[in-house]
Order: C-alpha cells, then sequence, then structure tokens
C-alpha cells in the first residue's frame, strides 16, 4: 500500500520486507533484482546480498 500513495518507508520497512521474500522457500531463489523490484527497494540502495548473507549466516 505505501508504494502506491507515495509514503515513504523506514529502512527497517524496506529491510523486513525484503527478509520476508528471502525467508521464503521459493521466492528465496528468485534473482537479486526481482526481490528488490517486488519488495519495491532499490537494488542499489538496498543490498539485498548483503541481506541475503546476514540470513544464511543465521540458517
Amino acid at each position: 500500500m505505501c508504494r502506491t500513495i507515495r509514503l515513504k518507508r523506514s529502512n527497517e520497512d524496506k529491510r523486513k520486507a525484503v527478509s520476508t521474500l528471502l525467508n521464503d522457500a521459493e521466492w528465496s531463489q528468485r534473482s537479486d533484482r526481482w526481490v528488490s523490484e517486488t519488495a519495491g527497494v532499490g537494488h542499489h540502495l538496498e543490498p539485498v546480498q548483503e541481506l541475503i548473507r546476514e540470513i544464511d549466516s543465521l540458517k
């Protein structure tokens, strides 16, 4: 909903959106760009690769 009415999301909101996708067995297999676009974050602004490493280290 935030994306449609252009509310500014906090970094924590963005991180949670990316983490939700990366914690899903099917969606985590998608490309970094797909995850970024689906989560509504810029792939150059929110380092998806960094989140992937963090999540992998917790497993």
